[in-house]
């Protein structure tokens, strides 16, 4: 079971467009996978993230409780980095072809209300 949410703010006359733009990323992404550069910058970003978080007791707090409750192993909260190290083109790509079904998905759309 997974949830992916995508959400975007547009003018109402773009709605139409930029939900054909979004499909044209996904398949792209499905085919082609991200650039290196976006691998790289996601990366940066989730380190520098868990470096802070790693101060906080409220991170510590939900990870602790998120691996109890899943039965998972404590101990991969402190391989994190390592978890991150193995992003890829490659990886994000089998992902998107795994999980980002187009044929199947529940669009919402929301318009200004009328004056």
């Amino acid at each position: 079971e997974y949830l992916f949410n995508i959400n975007f703010g547009c003018s109402p006359d773009r709605v139409n467009e930029m939900t054909s733009t979004l499909f044209q990323q996904i398949d792209s992404l499905k085919t082609f996978g991200p650039k290196n550069i976006y691998i790289s910058k996601v990366q940066e970003t989730q380190k520098r993230a868990y470096e802070v978080n790693m101060k906080e007791n409220n991170y510590w707090l939900h990870e602790l409780r998120f691996k109890h409750y899943f039965g998972e192993d404590w101990m991969d909260i402190l391989k994190y980095p390592e978890y991150v190290a193995t992003l890829s083109p490659d990886l994000v790509k089998a992902a998107a072809n795994q999980f980002l079904n187009t044929s199947n998905y529940v669009q919402v759309v929301l318009y200004p209300e009328k004056e």
